[in-house]
């Protein structure tokens, strides 16, 4: 008996030696990176922006459009990106070289009511 409880305390004690040797990570910690060294020489690469068109507002001297939550006009900058045409569904941009159409999706259409139209 004597020789059976010894090896399961020399049992217990080993496997709480190599837990403790092993590091154990917390899972909700975020991950961590290694630091850059001198020899990585190649910047990462910017991401691109995402222009994103919120709404399209035409009046009959005003027309106007939120894109990346700013409201423009024809003529102003975004994000780097000028605003060169707004049309009722569309909004032509121009960032750097690149010309880019937003588009608003068919759901986002909104009209005025009209004497005809209920509520």
């Amino acid at each position: 008996m004597l020789k059976l409880s010894f090896g399961i305390v020399l049992l217990i004690v080993s496997t709480a030696a190599a837990a403790a040797d092993t590091a154990l990570s917390d899972p909700m910690q975020p991950a961590v990176t290694p630091p850059k060294s001198a020899t990585d020489s190649a910047a990462p690469a910017a991401a691109p922006i995402v222009y994103t068109l919120s709404a399209i507002k035409i009046e009959a001297h005003h027309r106007s459009a939120i894109i990346n939550n700013q409201l423009v006009r024809v003529g102003a900058e975004v994000d780097g990106a000028h605003v060169l045409k707004i049309s009722p569904q569309v909004v032509d941009i121009r960032a750097g070289e690149t010309h880019l159409a937003l588009r608003l999706n068919k759901h986002d259409y909104k009209h005025r009511a009209t004497a005809t139209q209920r509520p």
